[in-house]
């Protein structure tokens, strides 16, 4: 084969390729091997791909220990990156199809880490790389979070939903979340219902903050107020 700049000029046996050979022609010897033209890659990402080269490939790895582990090593390799980042990893590989945040908290713990799924559509943080994120996200303000509350009370009266149990009244929400319920109280618009205590008794409207309204303080505050009156609580 000859090759003069880009075209091939000549394909054949070797004493024909000597007689294109000039004095400043570059001789290569295959030793009988293939060659082919360059291939083109029709879809391709060129800098995406650049960028992937400096994560942890996850591809490769059909199981969570084996995921685990290449994660480790990774990051073991190189302990000063401020983040460690990786790609390619595969539903299967994790029971119920999806990776959770201590999965990747048991191995790597120190550093934020983030990893891309295989298709681009799901990612998977660690609990550093998860507090950096909300930490940028900014918090609606009190107008907004009551505008939001009127609407969830909407939906829930649309439902047939008229009193609710809240899974999470630490003091953090307390502090935030009873001025909007005392504010929505006190305009008419908390819309649930409360127990009297008594099945002869219809539910009414919230209408005024009373103790037999609504029970929103702290789970472990209800539990030692329930012992002081000699009766227990229901967790």
């Amino acid at each position: 084969m000859a090759i003069r700049s880009d075209p091939i000029v000549y394909v054949g046996d070797a004493a024909g390729a000597a007689a294109l050979r000039g004095p400043n022609t570059e001789v290569v010897e295959f030793a009988g091997r293939r060659v082919t033209p360059g291939f083109n890659d029709s879809h391709i990402h060129l800098v995406e791909g650049a960028l992937s080269l400096d994560e942890v490939d996850l591809s490769e790895d059909q199981s969570l220990e084996a995921v685990q582990a290449r994660i480790a090593a990774f990051a073991t390799a190189d302990p000063r990156s401020p983040w460690v980042r990786g790609h390619g990893w595969l539903y299967g590989s994790f029971p119920g199809g999806l990776p959770t945040k201590a999965q990747l908290d048991a191995v790597l713990a120190d550093r934020p880490a983030y990893m891309e799924c295989y298709d681009a559509h799901s990612g998977w943080g660690n609990s550093k790389a998860r507090a950096l994120v909300k930490a940028k996200i900014p918090e609606p303000d009190q107008e907004a979070r009551y505008r939001l509350l009127l609407r969830a009370l909407r939906q829930l009266n649309a439902q047939g939903i008229t009193s609710v149990q809240d899974a999470r009244t630490d003091s953090a929400t307390l502090q935030s979340d009873l001025p909007l319920l005392e504010r929505a109280i006190r305009e008419g618009k908390l819309t649930g219902a409360r127990h009297r205590g008594r099945a002869d008794e219809r539910r009414r409207p919230w209408s005024r903050p009373t103790s037999s309204a609504v029970s929103i303080a702290p789970r472990p505050a209800r539990r030692a107020k329930a012992r002081q009156r000699g009766r227990g609580c229901p967790s």
